[in-house]
């Protein structure tokens, strides 16, 4: 069984790589959205 510690490290890291995939998902998304019309924009949530 590993020490508590590595175990710690381990899924930090992990998670800190999630977050990076998820930080390039979201601009991918934001970058190659569709105009739907059922899709209320920034500027008319922002009302």
């Amino acid at each position: 069984m590993a020490p508590l510690d590595q175990t710690r490290k381990a899924s930090q890291k992990a998670a800190s790589e999630d977050m990076g995939i998820a930080s390039r998902l979201l601009a991918w998304y934001d970058a190659h959205h569709r105009d739907l019309p059922w899709r209320v924009t920034p500027v008319a949530f922002a009302r």
